[in-house]
């Protein structure tokens, strides 16, 4: 604004408006940060746009849950499981040996009688046979190991289900991240636009000369400082997407695009609703149970040992030997086999796998308490992201009017450039604040039902808790 200066000169007082001196280090930083500026927006136009796959949450879910790098992983030690119960029962089902092999002696084998020597065999001879072993009893040894090995294998089964649910909230988590990151970026350009806006009219403003080159200063600064912000955001958004394309096995720099995500909890369920379905669904808690099961089983093998173990066996074995008849011959046995002392090792194992079985049952009973812990956590999390969503929504719609006002007032000369700048400033932050409440509500949802046990691929499929609005 052009300042008005008095001259005084002898007896005549003459008020007049003179320019002011031309601020030429202002002038060329203006300069400098409208080219930059003007080369940031420009890029951002003329970024060719590459046409993105579409991903629904059910389709990743699909994929993640089936082929994912942790479930083919987890399908491998479900079936090396299963394998054990076969390895146990394998002792009730007769044992088939046979050998070959072929002797040089030094000497030649002779018996001696009370007139000389003679003969008992070449030497150089071969010998084969097979022979069948098949047990009769072993006084609950196997079957103990059975129900060992089965306890384990439905362990195994359960760990499976708590890594396809891990997987399953990893990959909604995200799904939920960038579809943050875009709505970011969105909020990003926004700010820029409306810096860009408030430069247009500083600019128009100062042209009419009731305005400093410094407003014009203090929005293209504020200009700039947002398009590097929005950069950040740029970069954040290419990071989710390459995460996104790892969890579904694609490559990193695939473009990838997210759909609105069609979830909404509500109403939100109470906690000791959530921690009875916790306790019927959490895999870890089975896992656990199946464990101790396993150890149980482990013991009563363990006392079986003790007993003896009654066998039959047969076969046939044959001798190269020109001095024996005959060289061939079958035969059949009938044996028992009994540890009658092991010098105390059968009662320190069994004492040792009490003390185990001690620690799985305190694991059991620490693991409950740390589900209702997290039940409690995520509940939490979700009601207060619940209470954010409804603050900061009122917070963007006064915001919005705060900066129409300043804006409207700018323009009539009655507020400063630094207050409009504030004020975007302000509005993008909130808007920020309230979109973080809206995403962190998803993923507080996704963690609930993760914490009450249920299968979310099951959960995300349901259309009866469908709710397009955030």
């Amino acid at each position: 604004m052009a300042r008005d200066k008095k001259v005084e000169s002898g007896m005549w007082k003459v008020e007049c408006d003179l320019p002011p001196r031309f601020p030429f280090r202002k002038f060329f930083s203006a300069l400098t940060v409208s080219v930059f500026s003007f080369f940031l927006i420009l890029l951002f136009a003329l970024t060719p746009g590459v046409r993105a796959d579409a991903v629904t949450l059910q389709e990743g879910l699909s994929v993640i849950t089936s082929q994912g790098y942790e479930m083919r992983m987890a399908f491998a030690r479900e079936a090396a499981a299963a394998r054990g119960e076969d390895v146990s029962r394998s002792r009730w089902l007769p044992q088939i040996n046979s050998f070959v092999d072929h002797t040089w002696l030094q000497d030649q084998p002779e018996v001696v009688f009370s007139a000389g020597t003679s003969p008992i065999s070449d030497d150089s001879f071969l010998r084969y046979g097979v022979t069948v072993n098949q047990l009769i009893t072993d006084f609950g040894q196997t079957k103990s190991s059975i129900g060992a090995a089965r306890a384990r294998a439905r362990s195994q089964v359960f760990e499976t289900g708590r890594t396809r649910n891990t997987v399953a909230l990893n990959f909604i988590t995200a799904y939920v991240s960038l579809l943050q990151a875009e709505r970011d970026l969105d909020l990003a350009d926004l700010e820029v636009e409306r810096f860009d806006s408030q430069v247009a009219d500083a600019k128009a403003l100062y042209a009419t000369g009731e305005v400093t080159l410094n407003d014009i200063l203090i929005a293209e600064v504020a200009l700039a400082d947002a398009g590097l912000r929005r950069i950040t955001s740029q970069d954040k958004l290419d990071l989710a997407v390459s995460m996104l394309n790892f969890l579904m096995l694609r490559p990193l720099s695939n473009p990838t695009a997210v759909v609105n995500f069609p979830f909404r909890l509500d109403p939100i369920p109470n906690m000791e609703e959530t921690s009875t379905r916790a306790g019927a669904n959490r895999s870890e808690l089975k896992i656990l149970d199946e464990r101790i099961i396993a150890k149980e089983a482990q013991l009563s093998l363990q006392e079986a040992r003790s007993y003896p173990t009654l066998f039959v066996s047969g076969g046939y074995a044959f001798e190269e030997n020109p001095f024996r008849i005959p060289e061939g011959n079958w035969s059949a046995t009938v044996g028992l086999t009994w540890g009658l002392y092991t010098g105390g090792a059968r009662a320190a194992e069994r004492k040792q796998m009490m003390d185990e079985l001690t620690v799985l049952i305190a694991q059991r009973e620490q693991a409950r308490e740390l589900v209702n812990l997290e039940i409690m956590d995520t509940h939490r999390l979700l009601t207060g992201a619940v209470e954010r969503i409804s603050v900061s929504s009122k917070a963007v719609s006064q915001a919005k009017e705060s900066l129409r006002l300043f804006k409207s007032m700018y323009a009539e000369g009655e507020s400063s450039a630094t207050e409009v700048t504030d004020s975007v400033t302000a509005l993008a932050r909130v808007e920020k604040n309230h979109w973080e409440a809206v995403f962190g509500r998803l993923k507080a949802e996704a963690q609930l039902f993760y914490a009450a046990g249920d299968d979310l691929e099951t959960v995300y499929s349901d259309p009866r808790h469908v709710k397009t609005d955030y």
